[in-house]
Order: structure tokens, then sequence, then C-alpha cells
């Protein structure tokens, strides 16, 4: 028996002809980071940019539900805070973002901030799930430019 764990829940196997897809996208934004972790591990984080959440539970292997859409729900698999936080939703698949300090901006809120979306994709739903990132992937970049939390 083959048993996959996102989090402390069982993942399912990729659906039959799937293939494995990856977009990394680094952002610099003026944030500190915990200012940018609270994008990652917060309601109104997560609500400025990946989906409007309705109940959060930010520890590992926590529950995330989505307002907009219930059953695409999603789990915090892993939490080293302050450098990284791994979500995994069903709609986007894994959000592995990685967190570091820029020291070259000393005296200045700045971070570099790495984010990774993966998920295995059958071929005719490959475009929408890159349309979807990319939306995703551009209201973070909106959100990282306001005003802190």
């Amino acid at each position: 028996m083959n048993i996959n764990w996102v989090g402390f829940r069982s993942s399912p196997k990729p659906p039959v002809g799937a293939q494995k897809l990856s977009i990394e996208s680094e952002l610099e934004p003026r944030l500190n980071i915990g200012q940018a972790l609270q994008l990652f591990t917060t309601s109104s984080g997560l609500s400025s940019w990946l989906a409007p959440v309705a109940k959060l539970d930010a520890r590992q292997g926590g529950a995330i539900t989505f307002s907009d859409e219930p059953e695409a729900s999603g789990a915090f698999s892993m939490l080293n805070i302050p450098k990284r936080v791994v979500l995994v939703t069903q709609k986007l698949g894994g959000l592995d973002a990685s967190f570091r300090e820029r020291a070259e901006l000393p005296g200045q809120a700045s971070v570099r901030l790495k984010l990774t979306v993966t998920k295995f994709v059958l071929p005719e739903e490959q475009d929408e799930w890159r349309q979807n990132v990319s939306a995703a992937l551009s209201r973070l970049k909106v959100a990282c430019e306001e005003e802190p939390l």
C-alpha cells in the first residue's frame, strides 16, 4: 500500500495521465518577514490574495476552508516559522513559500519571498490551472505592495 501524506492527512494518488506542473515566482516586497508570513498564515492575509477564507487553523496539519468554494479546502502541511510555509489546496495544489531577509537593505523592511506552486494536472486542465496560478500570483504581488496587515 502506497500512502502519501499531506500534513497529517493522506493524499490521493495523482490521476492517470496527469503531469506534474510547477510554477515559481520570486518577490521582494517592502515587508518584514513577520508581515510577509501574515499573508500565508492568517485569514485576512490569505483572503487578500488566495481566496476568501471562512475558517483557518494555522498550525501544521490545520485545515483551511474557503468561503467562495467550501469544497476547495486546504491544509497547512508544513510550518517552519520564520523560514517556510507549505499549504496544500485542492484548486492550486501545493504552495511552498520560503522567506529570507534581504541583507543588502539594512534598516529597511525587506524580504525575499519565493513561492513554488506544484500540482499533478490532466492535460485538458493545464491551461485553466496555469491561469488560476497566474491570477493568484498577481493578487499576491498586489497584496505585498499594500499596507501591512
